[in-house]
């Protein structure tokens, strides 16, 4: 599972930072909205995937402990399944209403550029094993390696797909909200 887990994790960070280095963030860039922040989440749950096969069962949950979010993965990989496509999708939420910040699709992401050598390290030719992995990750930890220490304040929709051509293998949903962060 960490293998697993950490091709996920690696390929996530590489495409948000390309992709938020290359877009618009169709934001209001007042510097009233940008700067350090505080991260919560208010939704993390497992989500179906576009295809009508499951190649995993899956579960994970997000627990608060202290200042940190931890997630506890638990995903069995039915048969020996090869990463063919990664898909993020973005949105804000302002009151209740999502409105589509980018999306971004890796069709053969062990031909990536920004993906495919970490991919390569857990996965010959881009397959994984079918095994039980289990992996606990802290979120805060891995957000702040990834946005930084500044980031724009608001709440966004994050769906992230890991695909097979044979099917789904993982799905996952999040709401972040980035606040201000309160002076100590």
């Amino acid at each position: 599972m960490y293998r697993f887990i950490t091709i996920l994790k690696v390929c996530l960070a590489i495409l948000l930072i390309y992709e938020a280095n290359s877009i618009d963030l169709k934001l209001n860039k007042d510097w009233d909205n940008y700067g350090p922040y505080d991260l919560n989440w208010s939704r993390y749950e497992i989500c179906s995937g576009p295809k009508l096969k499951n190649l995993t069962f899956f579960s994970t949950t997000l627990v608060k402990e202290g200042d940190s979010y931890v997630s506890q993965f638990n995903c069995t990989l039915l048969a020996p399944a090869r990463i063919d496509e990664i898909k993020i999708i973005v949105h804000t939420v302002k009151d209740n209403r999502t409105s589509l910040l980018w999306s971004y699709k890796v069709n053969n992401p062990c031909q990536h550029y920004a993906v495919a050598s970490f991919i390569e390290k857990y996965a010959k030719n881009c397959v994984l094993k079918q095994e039980n992995y289990m992996l606990t990750a802290n979120f805060t930890e891995i957000s702040y390696m990834f946005f930084g220490t500044s980031f724009f304040y608001g709440e966004y929709k994050l769906k992230v797909l890991l695909l097979s051509k044979k099917g789904n293998l993982m799905c996952l949903v999040m709401n972040s909200n980035f606040t201000k962060k309160k002076a100590l």
